[in-house]
Formats: structure tokens, sequence, C-alpha cells
């Protein structure tokens, strides 16, 4: 913290309400001063009710009128996300000067309604001019003293209340120019801005300015200081605080996005906290709205996102990577908190069931990694709390099911064996088809049993859900109702599923 002009105009402020209030606190003594003081709270309390609500109708017309300017559409530029950011941070700021404007207001007023009881008391009991004990007691003979050191806390608030939008929007700022450091060291080296960011971070560290702001202003311009978004009152210093957090979970987990053999326990854990931080986000998700479709069309083109490439996967894998791609790139702001949290404990399981490590073409090996790892079962779970993820989760059931069908055509050549299998699964469909079991999910969980059951006959080992998986789509390929399900028919879906 430093001491600069900046210190000189904020203590000139304190030095100016200190002599007032302490000459009134002599003047009136101690009670009369407790009285200011408690108007001086009542209207920072009142302040803040009140200037939010009065910005939304003020903010509607300044926004107007700065929409209209070549800098905010240098600004904003194609990204939706930009308008309703800068339109949230100009409401604030309306509101914070609001904030002063109003303190000042209310507090003229209620000095005027106290001004005019006491005039009113004292007219009904001239005898008590200060309206006071006239009992000899402590607060008596200290009346002057104590209305002096009364004076002397009210002076400290009513300071605060001055100097806390200037603080707090240096504050703000401040968090800004952090988050673009975190985000990357040399961000600012070069783009024009370097004297006003040197000088945020100089004022912003302003040793008096900040004793009034840290116990008390801070608190002030946080109530003040807010945005509607959608409806939602928004806490713009909360939310840059947030973003911050956010983006020093994602630099940490940023190395083993570009590299995944540097997957670790500590950067598996800050993925979890930056869902957290995603899920919180009242403002600055709508930056990942607009971001988000860009990077996922660009993955989907072969190209990198911040320096990061598409994750190679097995071949069987990646038609599923690529269904939840598509489906981030259609985000926008009613499904980008859900789509993102999606994407990044997917990929956070990816990382830590080892999938990433499978070579194409050893399906025997991959489904003995299925199920050791469960991480079928682990990704189908995340996906169904996601109910734009429904085509993807649709994606790994027939992922699931390709691997089974492949190991089941190279279980093939034992004639003998596979023939059985295949015997006792189309018996088994139709005697699940033709009877009634109730709802589709029903005969899905029989013919499971029966699947898990004969896999196992022929000396395959299957896990659960790929059972599941593969029973669900061998009774929406089989149309047979009345009559036997063939032999011939049921190998030819198997064929079928094993070549794609």
């Amino acid at each position: 913290m430093t001491i600069t002009l900046f210190s000189v105009a904020i203590l000139a402020i304190f030095a100016v309400c200190a002599v007032i209030e302490i000459y009134r606190g002599a003047r009136r003594g101690f009670l009369k001063s407790l009285v200011t003081l408690c108007s001086a709270v009542a209207s920072i309390i009142l302040s803040v009710c009140l200037s939010p609500a009065l910005s939304y109708f003020i903010s509607d017309t300044v926004i107007y009128n700065i929409k209209h300017t070549p800098f905010y559409r240098s600004l904003v530029g194609s990204f939706s996300s930009m308008e309703i950011l800068v339109e949230a941070l100009a409401g604030a700021a309306i509101s914070t000067v609001l904030f002063v404007l109003v303190f000042c207001l209310v507090r003229f007023v209620i000095a005027i309604v106290v001004h005019l009881v006491y005039r009113s008391k004292l007219k009904s009991d001239p005898s008590k001019p200060q309206y006071m004990a006239r009992d000899g007691s402590f607060i008596e003979r200290n009346s002057v003293r104590l209305g002096m050191i009364t004076g002397a806390v009210c002076a400290v608030v009513v300071t605060m209340a001055l100097t806390s939008p200037v603080m707090g929007t240096l504050d703000v700022a401040r968090s800004v120019i952090k988050i673009g450091e975190t985000a990357d060291a040399k961000i600012w080296q070069s783009s024009g801005v370097e004297t006003e960011i040197d000088a945020v971070k100089k004022y912003s560290a302003d040793l008096p300015g900040n004793l009034f702001y840290r116990f008390g202003g801070k608190l002030m311009y946080r109530a003040s200081a807010t945005a509607s978004v959608e409806g939602e009152r928004v806490y713009v210093l909360d939310e840059m605080e947030l973003f911050h957090d956010t983006v020093k979970n994602f630099n940490q987990i940023y190395p083993m996005l570009k590299d995944p053999s540097k997957v670790s326990e500590k950067r598996i854990d800050a993925i979890e906290r930056l869902c957290e931080n995603v899920e919180d986000m009242k403002l600055c998700h709508v930056l990942i709205a607009d971001f988000l479709p860009v990077g996922a069309n660009a993955w989907l083109e072969g190209k990198r996102v911040f320096k990061i490439s598409k994750p190679v996967l097995n071949e069987l894998i990646m038609p599923a990577f690529d269904e939840m791609l598509r489906v981030c790139a259609r985000t926008d702001l009613d499904n980008v908190k859900q789509n993102t949290v999606t994407l990044l404990r997917v990929y956070s399981i990816i990382l830590t069931s080892g999938i990433l490590d499978m070579e194409n073409g050893s399906y025997s090996e991959m489904i003995k990694h299925l199920e050791k790892t469960n991480a079928i079962s682990l990704l189908c779970a995340e996906l169904n709390k996601n109910p734009y993820m429904q085509s993807v989760n649709r994606s790994v059931g027939e992922m699931a099911v390709r691997v089974l069908a492949k190991e089941l055509v190279k279980k093939s050549t034992d004639d003998l064996k596979y023939d059985n299998f295949v015997k006792n699964m189309a018996s088994a469909i139709t005697s699940v088809k033709s009877r009634d079991y109730g709802t589709t999910a029903e005969m899905v969980d029989v013919l499971t049993d029966y699947t898990l059951r004969y896999t196992s006959d022929l000396g395959v080992s299957v896990p659960q859900d790929v059972a599941g998986f593969a029973s669900e789509s061998l009774l929406k390929e089989v149309v047979s109702v009345d009559e036997y399900v063939t032999i011939s028919e049921i190998k030819k879906i198997i064929l079928d599923y094993s070549k794609q």
C-alpha cells in the first residue's frame, strides 16, 4: 500500500467530515450525537436499498446512449455476451453513483426530521433543551467528550460512504487486471493501456483509502454495486472475485488439458472446483456462452483452442465425444452452465479412467478396462444429469454396443459356442418380446440378465451397463414380435454393429 495525492484527497474528505462531526458532537452532547450517528447508518441502509432500484430506471437511458458510440460497438463486436456484460457493469457503476447521491439526500431529510422532533420536544418540555437526563449521571458529566467521540465515529462512517464507490471501482478494475494476468502474464504488454493499468494498481493500493474501504466501505460498495442479469441481482465485486478464482483453477488444469499424461489428483480436484465456479456464476457465464460454441466448433474442425488440441481418443469413443462437442456448439445462455459442467466432468472421467491410453483395435482390453474402471456407468450418470446431453448418452451406449459386438465377432471362430450363444439370445429376445413385462425399461432389465449370463458362458466378461445398452439395442433392432427371432437375424445385428 502506498500514499499518493489520492491519499491526500481521501484524508481531506475525512478531515472535513471529522471537523464538522466532532464540533457538532461537542456542541450537541452525547445523545444527540448518537442520534446523528444512527441516522447516518440508517441513511446508508436506505441508500443501499434504493440506489439499485433507481439505477434500473436510469441505466436504460444511459446504456441506450452508450450503445450508439463507436467505442461500445468496437468493444462488444459480434459477441452478444459482451453486450450483457457491459450493460451489467454500467448499471452497477450508475448504482454506486446513485448510492452517494441518495445517501446525502436521505441524510439531509433525516436531519430535518430529527431537528423537527427535537423542536417539538423542546416546546413540550422547555426545562430540557438538550433532551437528556439531568441526574448527574456519567453520560451527563461526560456528554461533551462522548459527543466528540461519537462525532469522530460518525465522520469515519460518512467518509466510508463517500469514498467507497471510488475505492470499490478501483477494486473491481484491479480484479479485472488480475484476471487478465492470471490467464496470461503478458496480456497487458503493448496493449495501449499500460499507463491506466499502472494507475489502477497504484491507487487501489492507497493506504488511507484502503483503511476506510477494507473496514466498512467494501461492504457498502458490495451492497450498492449491483446489476440485474436475467431478472437476478448480481453483486459485481463478488462476481469478479469468483471469475478470478475460475481463471486460477483453469490455469491449474491447463497443463493437463494440453498433455493428458500430466494428470494428477490435485488437478482433477481443480476440475471439480472449476465446475463449482461455473455453477455459482451469475454474470460471467455469459462469456462462456459465446466462447464455448466457438471452441467446440474449432475442435470439430481439427483446430486448436487456447493452444489445446482435441483429445486423441479410441476410434470407438470418438463418435460419442464428437456428439458432445456438437451439443456444446449449440450452447446458449439457457444451457451454458449445464453444458460446461458436463463437458468438464466427462473430461475428468476420461482422464481418470485411462480411456485415453486404450489403443485402437484392442477390444478385449477395452472391455476389461471399462468393467474395471466402471467408466461407462460414470459417463452415463454424468450425462443423464444434463437433459441437453441425451444424444451423447445414446452415443456412449452405441459405443459400448460396438465394443461388445467386435468382441463377440472375435469369438465366432468357435462355431459351436458362438452358435449356442446366438441361439440362446434369440430365444431370450423372443421370450421378452412375446411376454408382457410392462415398460420398455423393464423389458431391457430382464434381457440384460440373459445377456450377462450368455456372454459369460461364451467367455466374454461384460460390464452391467454395457450389457444393458446391448440389450436395449437388440430390442430396437429386432422387429419380430409374434414369431421366433432367428439366429441369422441376431448374427446380422452383431455383425453390423461390429463394422461401425
